[in-house]
This record gives structure tokens, C-alpha cells and sequence, in this order.
């Protein structure tokens, strides 16, 4: 059976959740200083529900099961998935219109980081993505909003841009010449990648390739995109990946 985009996607979605948040100084949220805890309680159930509709695609279609049945539950997955990003997003605008930008004081860490992944998957609000890194930049030093979900989100931005990505965090699969390749897309400083990512906590590039690329079931021999490539060229080249692999995806 072919994997799905959506359970790559989910690959990367969860290891985002799992990352600690060094550059915050206290929990608060276990002092139980959290300024709002009713809302804190929501992004933790918004961020909960986007986790589970992703994590379900791994529990579900047999590999021996007829192609038409596996294709139906594809698109049914992708349903659910784009629903819960869409209502998340709406309710998460709203948020923000009314408090600002979900801080560690106002929600906790574990809230906080919940807003940051709803945002990080409201690709289909490429402008809200981009409010959401605007707001949430002053607080990073003052470890309001944790670093790394900054530098995740940067890096989404950047990347919906179709600019070059800062620390290589988003991960392309393309396919060039027939052959699959599964790398970052095109980063600013390709040469001192490894600096910058050690610099925000963040393990070397090759290491986390691999460990995404282990997830997904992917021989470690999997090539890396050429350093080369220019942001336009990766898009072509995804989309062949897509054509040849996911013809049924639904965007």
C-alpha cells in the first residue's frame, strides 16, 4: 500500500508536539499562575483534537484491503483532517481578536504550544499564519511563546512563501529523475544549518532527516534534495511527487 501524505504530515505534526521548550524560564502553568484558565483548557482540547483526527490515520486502512476501499477512507481522512484545522483556525482567530496571543502567563506552556500548533496547520490561512509569527516574536525573549514553536512556525511561513526556510525544519518529499528524495526545502544558510540549529536547541540536520525518514518506514539511503535547488524547482518536483503517489489527494 502506498503511504499517504497525510500520515507523513502526521509524522512531522507529532514530533512539533513532542519538542520541549527549553527558553522558558518557569512553568507557571504548574504554579498555577495561568490568567486564564478556561481558556487554557479550550487550546489544550482544540490542540488534543487536531493530535487524534491526524493520529487516526495510523490505525486505519488494511494493506490488503481492495484499492477503491483504501482510496474512500484516504479522502475521508483528509476530510476530517482539513474540518479540524479549519474549525480550529476560526476559533483561534477569534481568540486572539479577543486576548491577544495565547502567552505561558495567560494560558500555560502546554496551551500556549497548543495555539501554536493550530497555527502552524492552518495552511489554508497563509495570512493568519503570518499575523500569528508577528505576534508571537516579541514574546520568545521575554519566554511568553517557547522558542522552538517560533522557529517552527518561521520556518512554515517561509516556506508558504515559497521562500528559503531559516533552520530546516520543513521537510519536502519530491521526486526527481523517478527517484524519491525527502529532504528540507531550500534553507537560507545551507553551509552553517547545523550551527544555527544547535543555536535554538534543535538536534543536526542529517539526525532529524534520518529519525523522520525512520517514522515513515524510509531507508536510511533515502537521498537528501540537492542543495542546488531552487525553491521553484522543488515546488515542480513535489507536485511529480504528488501526481505519481497521491493522485486522489484532495488539497
Amino acid at each position: 500500500m502506498k503511504r499517504t501524505f497525510g500520515a507523513w504530515r502526521v509524522v512531522f505534526l507529532v514530533v512539533a508536539l513532542l519538542l520541549p521548550n527549553p527558553a522558558l524560564a518557569q512553568d507557571q502553568e504548574r504554579a498555577g499562575a495561568v490568567a486564564e484558565p478556561g481558556l487554557a483548557d479550550e487550546l489544550i482540547e482544540m490542540a488534543r483534537a487536531d493530535q487524534q483526527v491526524q493520529m487516526a490515520i495510523f490505525s486505519s486502512s488494511d494493506p490488503d484491503a481492495d484499492p477503491a476501499q483504501i482510496d474512500r477512507e484516504r479522502q475521508e481522512q483528509n476530510a476530517r483532517i482539513d474540518a479540524t484545522y479549519r474549525r480550529n483556525t476560526k476559533r483561534l482567530k477569534k481568540i486572539v481578536e479577543q486576548y491577544g496571543w495565547p502567552t505561558v502567563s495567560m494560558v500555560g506552556e502546554k496551551a500556549a504550544h497548543g495555539a501554536f500548533l493550530i497555527v502552524q496547520h492552518a495552511d489554508h490561512d497563509r495570512e493568519f499564519q503570518r499575523r500569528a509569527l508577528s505576534l508571537m516574536e516579541p514574546f520568545v525573549d521575554q519566554g511568553e511563546a517557547p522558542q522552538m514553536d517560533f522557529v517552527y512556525l518561521y520556518d512554515r511561513v517561509q516556506v508558504g512563501l515559497e521562500r528559503p526556510q531559516r533552520y530546516g525544519t520543513q521537510i519536502e518529499h519530491v521526486l526527481i529523475d523517478g527517484v524519491v528524495h525527502v529532504g528540507a526545502f531550500p534553507v537560507e544558510y545551507r553551509a552553517g544549518l547545523d550551527e544555527l540549529r544547535r543555536r535554538v536547541g534543535l538536534e543536526p540536520y542529517e539526525e532529524y532527516r534520518q529519525s523522520l525518514m525512520s517514522l515513515e518506514g524510509r531507508p536510511a539511503s533515502t537521498p537528501d534534495l540537492p542543495q542546488e535547488m531552487t525553491a521553484a524547482e522543488v515546488i515542480r518536483a513535489r507536485e511529480a511527487f504528488r501526481q505519481q503517489f497521491l493522485p486522489h489527494k484532495q488539497e
